[in-house]
């Protein structure tokens, strides 16, 4: 039987972006050992953004995920070199949780943001010298 890919990963060298894209929940062990494999990738370099596409699912990560998501980005901060992360999501306890994240890391030098729309997300990775604006549009339609 083969098992369910639940998080996979694309580099783009040209434009120093590591995408991974979920297409399930992740256990944090599945989630780290990803990680792994793009901090070793020949293509990976530190400083390259990172977009965690979870707009797929319909669920949010749990507390003790993100505090071990976070715990896990603190010991490789400089393998990651400066990264900014941008996390994608679709409901509004996904954000509540990646806002979690990000204030959690704020002692880091990774910058993290919390996005809806996925060209926003891009275009704050490409453009470092560009603080971030919070996308929250989606509180006008509640």
């Amino acid at each position: 039987m083969e098992d369910n890919i639940l998080i996979s990963f694309s580099i783009d060298t040209t434009a120093g972006i590591v995408t991974l894209e979920y297409t399930g929940d992740p256990s944090f062990n599945e989630w780290a050992s990803t990680m792994d494999v793009v901090l070793h990738d020949a293509a990976f370099r530190p400083g390259y953004g990172l977009l965690l596409d979870r707009s797929q699912l319909t669920t949010a990560p749990e507390t003790h995920y993100i505090q071990r998501v976070v715990e896990y980005v603190q010991v490789h901060e400089s393998q990651l070199g400066g990264s900014r992360v941008a996390t994608l999501v679709n409901s509004l306890a996904a954000y509540g949780m990646a806002r979690m994240a990000e204030i959690l890391l704020d002692d880091t030098t990774e910058t993290v943001r919390v996005f809806y729309d996925r060209v926003k997300a891009l275009e704050w990775i490409r453009r470092a010298d560009t603080p971030c604006i919070d996308d929250r549009s989606f509180l006008l339609t509640l």
